[in-house]
């Protein structure tokens, strides 16, 4: 999808029958971002449309070509390249904000991970991860290889090594 278009935003939040507060309290942003971007008196930046299309994606839409919005019908996102994985990294942490509960990852290498994502955007993870663990109660474990001493997740994630 090349950028979310305002009449995406209002088909999407339609489906699902979410308003601008509430895509707003989702996205973690003012509900006048959203209603300057839905009615064209504002213009967001990349990153404010990332989040809301990802906070969107995560609700269950998928878009379609030719500005198109429906349902998903299966749970299954596919994820590809740097901002797919950042994409994944923000559902996750919207997952963890609005149900908490146990997230487990296996099969880590931090240090391909930071390669990835870059070092700013991973940072910038780990503070909103260790915030949110002050204030929210959830389980995330990780896997990483047996002698791995890499843990820059170690505030908000248990850790245990596998061969």
């Amino acid at each position: 999808m090349e950028y979310l278009t305002p009449a995406q935003c209002r088909a999407a939040r339609a489906l699902l029958d979410w308003s601008q507060p509430d895509l707003a309290k989702r996205c973690g942003m003012h509900v006048q971002t959203i209603s300057a971007f839905e009615n064209e008196t504002g213009t967001p930046t990349r990153r404010t449309l990332t989040k809301i299309t990802d906070t969107l994606e995560h609700g269950g839409i998928d878009f379609l070509p030719n500005e198109g919005v429906g349902k998903r019908k299966d749970n299954i996102i596919r994820y590809e390249g740097q901002s797919g994985f950042q994409s994944f990294m923000n559902d996750v942490y919207q997952t963890i904000k609005l149900e908490g509960g146990e997230i487990c990852v296996s099969n880590v290498d931090e240090t391909l991970f930071t390669e990835l994502v870059g070092r700013e955007c991973d940072d910038e993870y780990t503070i909103k991860m260790n915030e949110l663990k002050k204030s929210k109660n959830f389980d995330f474990k990780i896997l990483i290889q047996t002698g791995d001493t890499n843990t820059v997740a170690s505030g908000y994630a248990e850790y245990r090594w596998i061969d």
